[in-house]
């Protein structure tokens, strides 16, 4: 069954996926969890967290992943960025407890302006934002500047043939 969406319905789809919020904003979160989960899945085994690393993920909805990742051993740090306040909380309330511990934290920001110090993390990953954001060349020096020496930035996006099955990207 093929549905038939027009220009409307494609940009506020768009809108969502890009900033969930709203009504909606919820269960496009957990629709995305599914969709993307085997990228995420992927994303980190290639990330390979280990002890000790501060790992930053930009976009990280809400949270659904985080426990892959700090469940690995309790001296990983990770912060969870996102451009929707929706699901910063969202993601605190999914993750209460490693917040308590001190090992998680989130935080309501864009990728143009990363609130954190120079060099402040060894590993930086992002599933399915870049099609979102307004200016790459800014999002990418912003990773950058963020991202320790010799550090690992992870760009996970869908291949092209993909993409062009889904008119929202």
């Amino acid at each position: 069954m093929e549905e038939n969406f027009t220009e409307d319905d494609i940009k506020k789809i768009a809108a969502q996926l890009r900033k969930p919020e709203g009504e909606n904003g919820i269960e496009v979160g957990k629709r995305m969890n599914i969709g993307n989960a085997p990228m995420n899945l992927h994303t980190l085994a290639v990330l390979n967290p280990q002890p000790n690393d501060k790992i930053l993920e930009l976009g990280m909805g809400n949270g659904h992943f985080v426990k892959n990742i700090v469940n690995i051993d309790s001296s990983i740090s990770y912060t969870g960025c996102d451009y929707s306040n929706l699901m910063v909380e969202e993601a605190a309330q999914k993750n209460s407890e490693a917040i308590n511990q001190k090992r998680v934290s989130f935080i309501h920001a864009n990728g143009n302006n990363l609130p954190f110090e120079n060099n402040s993390f060894n590993k930086i990953f992002t599933v399915n934002t870049f099609y979102f954001w307004d200016n790459h060349e800014i999002v990418l020096a912003e990773l950058k500047r963020v991202l320790k020496k010799d550090g690992s930035l992870i760009i996970s996006i869908r291949p092209s043939h993909n993409l062009e099955k889904f008119p929202v990207t």
